[in-house]
């Protein structure tokens, strides 16, 4: 094993992606990981936090990119490009 590094036993998550009533998706993202003790729980906890919000806040601005933001504009029946 590399030193300085911390291998985790577990780590499964996925997304559920479902419609929110306004035409616009929900994403729920869900991840559980077991660092096998070889981290103390809060440090680990505090990991995924920062991970996850992380991950959030990338897709939030990965989104506003042309290409996907055209999308969800012609996939948006509110919106008068809709087909």
């Amino acid at each position: 094993m590399e030193s300085g590094v911390a291998r985790g036993n577990v780590c499964e998550g996925g997304w559920l992606l479902e419609p929110d009533g306004a035409g616009a998706p929900r994403a729920t993202y869900s991840i559980f990981t077991d660092s096998g003790g070889a981290l103390p729980a809060f440090l680990a906890n505090n990991g995924s936090r920062i991970a996850i919000r992380k991950v959030f806040d990338a897709i939030r601005k990965r989104v506003k990119d042309p290409p996907f933001a055209a999308a969800a504009a012609k996939s948006d029946p509110r919106s008068d490009r809709a087909s």
